[in-house]
């Protein structure tokens, strides 16, 4: 299948908190739901006549759609639309972000392989486990009157991705178990200054359009030879913001007061201003109030604890967890695409199938 190659931003978007929260969890949809079972059969059914093709070639023959294979083993392209769906359920996918979707999830299911692995060489996913849980998924579909090859064939995969899928809930559960208490810690020792209840006192010069059609990178320009003359001596920055700032702080001399990193300042300001030292200026900083340049003038530490901050931070420690489990890892096994489903070419391509350009 002839693909291209479309850039697309890779940003945080909000779908991936949802995706991560289904993608770490026991395992995906282990249940049938007819709807999702009818939504990946719709998808998978677009499919079938190039499948078909190409088992007739040089790719393995599989009896469903593959997106790609890990290692020689197959991920069906229904385990992606079974987690689309439930991402729909919740609005998180819409018609502008299902392509970079679709690529996230095939991403973070060829992860998951990868972090499979390290569970099942450090003790933590045994076979007897595994086979208690695909047990439990034949009473499911014994509840659902399906025999379990028929529960297989509607979700449109194999007795082995099932056992992936038991093999990550046995593991991660075990894992998570272990790990997550250390991995709070260590994300809040990282991040103190941010959780901890830290204050700054903070001044900035904020430069805005002076007049039509002058634009960002004119902006972050300016701003940097403001900086630079700062720096040299030239002007104090107090001055520089009464001269140069178009915000209303600019009469005393930029001075903000006191703010903690999240709640009060815009994201892209805070997050800059947490990471000065005290009296240093950063470099400009855009926001979309204008461009700015920051210098902390002051820190009041905080005294929380990580365990004060522990549900606050639970999401992205687990992230950190997945992550350095999968990381090594990633960089032994071999990913071949199909090119059936988007997918990332590096961390900043999505290469398109082109019936979805």
């Amino acid at each position: 299948m002839s693909a291209g190659v479309r850039n697309l931003p890779c940003k945080q978007a909000l779908f991936l908190t949802a995706l991560l929260g289904l993608m770490l969890q026991t395992a995906c949809l282990v249940a049938v739901d007819e709807k999702g079972a009818k939504a990946a059969e719709k998808s998978a059914k677009a499919d079938e006549k190039s499948a078909k093709a190409d088992e007739k070639s040089n790719e393995k023959a599989e009896p469903y759609p593959v997106a790609a294979y890990v290692d020689g083993d197959p991920v069906f392209v229904a385990e992606i639309d079974s987690v689309l769906f439930e991402l729909q359920k919740t609005r998180q996918v819409n018609n502008q972000n299902e392509i970079q979707a679709k690529a996230d999830v095939l991403k973070l299911i060829i992860r998951r392989r990868a972090a499979e692995r390290v569970l099942r060489r450090e003790g933590f996913v045994k076979d007897s486990e595994v086979d208690k849980e695909i047990d439990k998924l034949k009473t499911q579909a014994g509840q659902q009157r399906l025999a379990f090859n028929e529960y297989l064939k509607k979700r449109r995969i194999t007795l082995g991705t099932a056992r992936h899928e038991m093999a990550w809930k046995v593991g991660w559960d075990h894992y998570s178990e272990a790990k997550l208490g250390e991995a709070l810690q260590k994300y809040f020792e990282d991040h103190r200054r941010e959780l901890d209840g830290t204050t700054l006192r903070a001044s900035h010069i904020l430069l805005r359009p002076r007049k039509a059609g002058e634009n960002a990178g004119q902006l972050t320009a300016h701003a940097e030879q403001i900086r630079q003359e700062i720096e040299s001596g030239k002007i104090s920055f107090e001055e520089a913001a009464k001269k140069y700032s178009a915000g209303p702080s600019r009469d005393q001399g930029g001075d903000l007061g006191f703010f903690p990193r999240y709640g009060v300042m815009n994201d892209e300001f805070g997050r800059a201003a947490f990471a000065l030292k005290e009296g240093e200026i950063s470099k400009p900083v855009p926001s979309g109030f204008g461009v700015h340049l920051i210098r902390v003038t002051e820190v009041k530490p905080g005294s929380k604890q990580w365990t004060e901050a522990a549900a606050q931070i639970k999401t992205p420690a687990t992230l950190d967890l997945f992550e350095k489990l999968c990381k090594d890892e990633l960089e032994k096994i071999k990913v071949e695409y199909t090119g059936r489903v988007p997918y990332y070419k590096n961390e900043k391509q999505i290469v398109v199938p082109q019936a979805d350009r």
